[in-house]
């Protein structure tokens, strides 16, 4: 982790995701509150972020796998704390650099813009607005940074996965984004929108902050976050082994 803090790519990002949101706006906007609900319907720019964000650090084990690092590491310890390690520097890295950049535009539009929130009731009905509606606006925006972060850090384990069948920094950073694309119109296609959705990584991490569909839920988010990060750790696992034993 020490090593992905010392890297100046993850400022860089926070810097450019902080940017981007912080220029993007709806026409006529003048609260803050109108510039949370533009991000959050703007799943565009969103998996812009989102991508940014993982960038970072997914082609950390790819790189120790391409120069040999990895087999200085493993003299100091076993392969499976080598895994979790990495996989969970890796997650904590894209989850970072999302909230840093997420956090840092929010700062930016509370001190520049006219007021929070305005006068008529906010419509986007999403997972947190519950927290909107109680007028809980500090804990709302850190619901949606932590929502934004955790889905950063999953596209990230999916960009190091990548990584071990294909040693190309390129490919790693953006075949993540055209998977999730792809199985989003899958799961919709053959199973409906409403489950579809409910199970679609892309649908739950893009979308369901402000137009949630079928049994979207603030726990099956989260459930479904915890087994994608669970099935990546093994998968990267399994695939890790079998490349060092068989160079496979």
């Amino acid at each position: 982790m020490k090593r992905a803090l010392r890297d100046y790519k993850l400022y860089t990002i926070i810097v450019i995701i902080a940017v981007v949101f912080s220029v993007a706006e709806s026409y006529g906007e003048r609260f803050f509150s109108e510039w949370i609900k533009f991000i959050s319907l703007n799943a565009r720019l969103v998996m812009v972020a989102v991508a940014a964000s993982a960038a970072v650090y997914s082609y950390g084990l790819g790189e120790d796998m391409e120069y040999g690092y990895y087999k200085l590491l493993l003299l100091r310890g076993n392969p499976i704390a080598y895994i979790v390690s990495k996989t969970i520097c890796t997650f904590l890295t894209g989850a970072l650099a999302m909230a840093g950049g997420f956090g840092l535009a929010c700062v930016y539009k509370f001190l520049t813009m006219m007021h929070i929130v305005e006068d008529v009731d906010y419509d986007a009905g999403g997972l947190y607005v519950k927290l909107f509606f109680e007028r809980r606006f500090i804990a709302y925006f850190l619901a949606v940074m932590l929502h934004y972060a955790v889905f950063a850090g999953i596209v990230a384990l999916i960009g190091m996965l990548i990584s071990l069948y294909i040693e190309n920094r390129l490919i790693t950073y953006t075949a993540p984004i055209a998977l999730i694309m792809i199985l989003n119109i899958f799961l919709q296609r053959f199973l409906g929108v409403d489950i579809g959705a409910s199970l679609s990584i892309y649908a739950l991490g893009a979308y369901s902050i402000t137009s949630p569909v079928g049994f979207m839920s603030i726990p099956v988010y989260y459930t479904e976050m915890l087994i994608w990060f669970v099935t990546l750790i093994a998968w990267i696992y399994m695939k890790f082994r079998k490349k060092v034993c068989y160079g496979k």
